[in-house]
Order: structure tokens, then C-alpha cells, then sequence
């Protein structure tokens, strides 16, 4: 049986550098999207706009096609 106390069962193992100083978190670079990502998702709304009307998901489909077209804009 293993010692709780010595790092044993039920214990998720531990950095080296322990948790940050401040307890925050480093910041999140700024992503840029891809130069033809506008373009990219606009296709796929149109792809899922043809895809939805008489499909047994077309809800979904409408759904996706819906998201698409707001990552385009």
C-alpha cells in the first residue's frame, strides 16, 4: 500500500516549478485567424445551407451553417 503522504495513490503529480507565484495564469497570445478564413467559413455556409433542406440533420446542419456564416463575418 502506498503512502498519500509520499506522493502515492490519489495524488496528481506535481510540477517541478510548483503552481505560479501569483496564482494566475500566463496571458493568452493573440491568435490571428488564417488571411482565407473569412472565405473558408463562408463556403461552409453555403455547403451546410445545401446540405440542411430535406436531410435527416438539417437542423443541425442549418445550425452549423448559421455558425459558419457568424465565423465569416
Amino acid at each position: 500500500m502506498s503512502d498519500p503522504a509520499a506522493g502515492g495513490a490519489g495524488r496528481a503529480p506535481s510540477s517541478p516549478e510548483g503552481p505560479p507565484a501569483t496564482g494566475l495564469l500566463d496571458p493568452v497570445p493573440l491568435l490571428r485567424p488564417h488571411p482565407g478564413a473569412e472565405r473558408l467559413f463562408a463556403r461552409r455556409a453555403e455547403r451546410f445551407a445545401e446540405l440542411a433542406p430535406g436531410h435527416a440533420a438539417g437542423e443541425y446542419l442549418a445550425f452549423l451553417g448559421a455558425l459558419a456564416g457568424a465565423q465569416a463575418a
